[in-house]
């Protein structure tokens, strides 16, 4: 459309008007490179190029105003066509600059608000993360029930202290693995810290977030990891899970989610309790 733009601009500037409207051609093609960057410019120039040289050698104006012979009204065209590119292509290189400046900005953004908001390790949300995203659903939906799971590694220590860290990380990134196999896509899944982990069940109640809670209990606790080929660890997760009543806080209802979780590893861990 641009493109199209200077060429009717530029068709009336060399065949429909006597007057030497030459300088009328420069608004569509600095247009054209704002919008377009090197590639619209170089085929705006060609289309200009085109255009005035059929009418050059037909004996159009404005360029057969300049001179009398058609050396040197051939001449003046390309000297006009030079000070065309030299004025609309280092803009075009400036522009284009600009915009591969701003992909990069974006790019850079948009990985430091990765890394602000995801866990390195298990790729799941971090504290920060999950902990805004919760209170941004909880209070844009104050009438909805929302179910919250709390769950504590049992044991997490004694991995680190048997084979080492590298170890324990393996058994986190197994876990949070499983913990997205057993969750919908619109469940919110974070690791709040060493071996914590929570979970956000939007419009899930009681029993729902239960049968949720267990199919994680009994999913992980069947599914032990191999460490370095040789040693197989049995993993065994405590769960609490707490609904939240009418507009309360993911504060208020993270706490009523840990008591109950404190109770399930008070009773011998590798289980699971709750609070309505």
């Amino acid at each position: 459309m641009l493109l199209a733009r200077a060429g009717a601009v530029t068709f009336y500037s060399f065949f429909g008007t006597n007057r030497p409207l030459l300088f009328a051609i420069f608004p569509p093609l600095m247009l054209i490179t704002f919008r377009l960057s090197r590639h619209g410019t170089e085929a705006a120039v060609m289309l200009v190029a085109v255009i005035g040289g059929i009418a050059t050698m037909q004996g159009q104006r404005p360029v057969v105003l300049i001179a009398a012979d058609a050396a040197t009204q051939a001449q003046a065209f390309q000297v006009f066509l030079a000070v065309i590119l030299l004025t609309c292509l280092p803009v075009a290189a400036e522009v284009t600059a600009r915009a591969r400046l701003m992909v990069a900005l974006a790019a850079h953004d948009q990985e430091m608000t990765s890394i602000a908001t995801f866990d390195p390790l298990t790729k799941i949300l971090n504290r920060g993360g999950f902990e805004a995203a919760a209170r941004q659903l909880l209070l844009g939906k104050p009438s909805d029930a929302a179910s919250l799971i709390a769950i504590d590694f049992d044991h997490f220590k004694q991995i680190n202290d048997r084979w080492g860290h590298h170890a324990g990380d393996q058994a986190l990134k197994h876990v949070a693995s499983l913990l997205r196999s057993y969750t919908r896509d619109q469940d919110m899944i974070g690791r709040l810290g060493g071996d914590e982990f929570m979970i956000l069940l939007p419009n899930a109640g009681l029993e729902a977030a239960k049968a949720v809670g267990e199919r994680i209990r009994a999913g992980v606790h069947a599914s032990p990891i191999s460490i370095d080929d040789r040693f197989v660890a049995v993993i065994s997760l405590s769960i609490g899970i707490a609904v939240s009543h009418r507009g309360e806080r993911y504060e208020d209802l993270a706490q009523r989610a840990d008591r109950v979780l404190y109770q399930a590893k008070r009773a011998g861990r590798n289980t699971l309790r709750w609070a309505a």
